[in-house]
C-alpha cells in the first residue's frame, strides 16, 4: 500500500459544505492550535502545561493519506470530500506541514516567544531593532546606552547601513511568522468529533497538507481539471452535485460534460472496491 496519495483530499461534514467549495472555491479558517512550548527560560512559567501557546492562522487543510488509510480521518472530519491534484495544491501554495514537539532542536520556547513578542515591542519603537536595543540596554541600567541624539548624530553612512540591517531583520521576522503558520503539535489534547469525548490524538498522523493567508476572507480558486475526485454519500447528493457543475461549466471550463459524472463518487461504493 502506498504511504501517501497521489491527491490532496480536503474532508467536510456536510453536503453543503462541499457544494459551496464548488461553487465559490477553497476559504480560509482560523485554525486555533496549541503548540507544545513553555515560557522564557529567565521566566517562573517555564514549564509545559503552565502558560498555554495558542495560535490560529488562517487556513485551508488538505491530506494526502491513501483513502484506504482514512478511515478515521473522515470520521473526524467528515464523510464528504474533494480531492485534488498535487499539482494545483503545489500551485497555490499549498504544502506538507510540520510537526513538532517539546523537545524539537530547531523550534525552542524561547525562540518563538521571541518571534511572537518582538512585533509589539518593536511597534513601540518605530520599527526600528537598534532603537528597541539602546531602550533594552537603558532599562537595564547601562549608563552608556546610545540616545536618540546619538542616532541623529551618526554619519549618514552608517544610519544607511543600518538602515539595511534593521530592514533585513524586519524581513526575516515576517518570515518567521509565516513560517509559524505551517507548524502543528505532533500530538495533543483533542475532542472526539464522532463522541464529543475527550482524548489524545496524534496529529503527525493525519499528514497534512495547508495554505496560509493572513487574511480571512481570501479563497483558492480552481477548474474541474484540477479535481480528481469528489465524494458524496448517495445517489441523490450525486445528481445534485453534477447538475451544479455543469450550471458552473464556463467558470469551471468544464470541457466535457460527461466526464462530470465519473469525477463523483458515493463513499461507501468508492471504499468497497479499494
Amino acid at each position: 500500500m502506498n504511504i501517501s496519495s497521489g491527491s490532496l483530499f480536503h474532508f467536510t461534514p456536510k453536503f453543503e459544505y462541499l457544494q459551496s467549495i464548488i461553487e465559490s472555491g477553497f476559504k480560509f479558517r482560523a485554525c486555533c492550535e496549541e503548540l507544545p512550548l513553555s515560557g522564557y527560560r529567565s521566566c517562573i512559567f517555564d514549564q509545559l502545561g503552565i502558560v498555554r501557546h495558542v495560535h490560529d492562522p488562517f487556513v485551508i487543510c488538505f491530506c494526502d493519506l491513501p483513502l484506504s488509510a482514512s478511515q478515521d480521518h473522515r470520521l473526524q472530519y467528515g464523510q464528504y470530500a474533494i480531492a485534488m491534484t498535487k499539482e494545483w495544491g503545489m500551485m497555490n501554495e499549498v504544502t506538507p506541514i510540520r510537526y513538532v514537539h517539546a523537545h524539537s532542536p530547531d523550534f525552542t520556547s524561547e525562540t518563538y516567544n521571541k518571534v511572537l513578542d518582538l512585533p509589539y515591542y518593536l511597534q513601540e519603537h518605530g520599527h526600528d531593532l537598534f532603537r528597541l536595543l539602546s531602550h533594552i540596554s537603558a532599562e537595564s541600567g547601562d549608563a552608556e546606552a546610545p540616545t536618540d541624539a546619538d542616532f541623529q548624530n551618526l554619519p549618514n553612512g552608517v544610519k544607511k547601513i543600518m538602515a539595511s540591517a534593521n530592514a533585513e531583520f524586519m524581513s526575516l521576522l515576517s518570515h518567521m511568522n509565516k513560517v509559524m503558520q505551517y507548524v502543528r503539535a505532533y500530538e495533543g489534547d483533542w475532542t472526539d468529533r464522532a463522541n464529543g469525548q475527550p482524548s489524545h490524538r496524534t496529529f503527525y498522523d493525519e499528514r497534512e497538507w495547508r495554505a496560509a493567508s493572513p487574511a480571512e476572507d481570501d479563497r483558492i480558486a480552481f477548474k474541474f481539471r484540477d479535481i480528481r475526485h469528489l465524494i458524496v454519500t448517495s445517489d441523490a447528493e450525486k445528481k445534485t452535485l453534477s447538475e451544479q457543475i455543469i450550471a458552473a461549466s464556463d467558470d469551471l471550463e468544464v470541457d466535457d460534460e460527461t466526464q462530470v459524472w465519473s469525477k463523483i463518487h458515493i463513499g461507501e461504493e468508492l471504499l468497497r472496491d479499494i
